[in-house]
């Protein structure tokens, strides 16, 4: 039988430095564990990256483009734990998945195309990287996100070569809008365009405390590797930003960027 989401968290003061994350509720192989800086304390470009299993390892993992070091301050992160499978709504339908990849990347141009079990009307993926078999520093990007299908690749920072070793991936799709789950969370997913500038995003679900958000760039309108950028949670609204390699100008394309915020 499908199952529902299983456990969200956010933990204080988390570093370059690998920590520990125990889940209380999810046992097994089929996890899928995705994790988001919800601050910005620290301006240099960074993204967590994940040693994942039941329990999970956690750092924050900055680009050394512009030079070697690589200490970063501490952040609130905010992690979701789920079973792979369907994501069902309070009348135990599907409004979404949740599944775990292996990819390889072959070069810089190679992307990798997924079809998802169920077709969505307007979706948007999450994805994370949740092993750390390849050192290189490196996300997935994403591209053609559609109905049906949608693109991914292991996406190394413009200064590395492009190739990267073979990689455990969770992803969740699922439709826009503000759903309630079976177990009683609340989900909030939109999308909206932005660039390098702080984009506010006004949350609809009336969510009584802040939530857990993650999110993740949908498009390729600007190929210079990128993740996005948190701050300001609150339960109404946070802000988000693209954020490209510090050796670059800073300035990027305006892409599409997905969002997830649940409590």
């Amino acid at each position: 039988m499908p199952t529902p989401f299983h456990e969200s968290g956010v933990v204080g003061n988390t570093t370059h430095e690998w920590r520990e994350i125990n889940l209380s509720q999810v046992h097994g192989p089929h996890v899928a564990i995705f994790a988001a800086m919800q601050s910005f304390n620290g301006a240099d470009t960074a993204a967590p990256r994940l040693r994942a299993q039941t329990s999970f390892q956690v750092m924050i993992e900055e680009e050394k483009s512009r030079d070697p070091e690589i200490r970063h301050v501490g952040e609130q992160l905010g992690y979701l734990a789920l079973r792979t499978g369907a994501i069902l709504g309070d009348h135990q339908q599907p409004i979404g998945e949740v599944r775990t990849i292996e990819i390889r990347q072959q070069n810089a141009n190679a992307w990798q195309t997924i079809k998802p079990e169920h077709s969505y009307k307007d979706p948007v993926v999450i994805t994370q990287m949740m092993t750390r078999y390849g050192p290189d520093p490196a996300h997935i990007r994403l591209r053609n996100v559609s109905p049906a299908s949608f693109d991914l690749q292991i996406e190394e920072w413009d200064y590395l070569d492009g190739p990267h070793a073979r990689e455990s991936v969770g992803y969740l799709i699922a439709d826009r809008g503000v759903h309630l789950l079976d177990g009683g969370k609340i989900l909030e997913i939109g999308s909206a365009d932005m660039n390098h500038n702080w984009t506010t995003i006004s949350l609809q679900a009336g969510f009584s405390s802040a939530p857990v958000v993650l999110s993740q760039c949908q498009t390729f309108a600007g190929p210079q590797a990128v993740v996005t950028r948190q701050r300001n949670v609150t339960a109404q609204s946070l802000q988000i930003r693209l954020q490209e390699e510090e050796r670059n100008d800073g300035v990027h394309a305006i892409e599409k960027v997905g969002w997830l915020a649940i409590a």
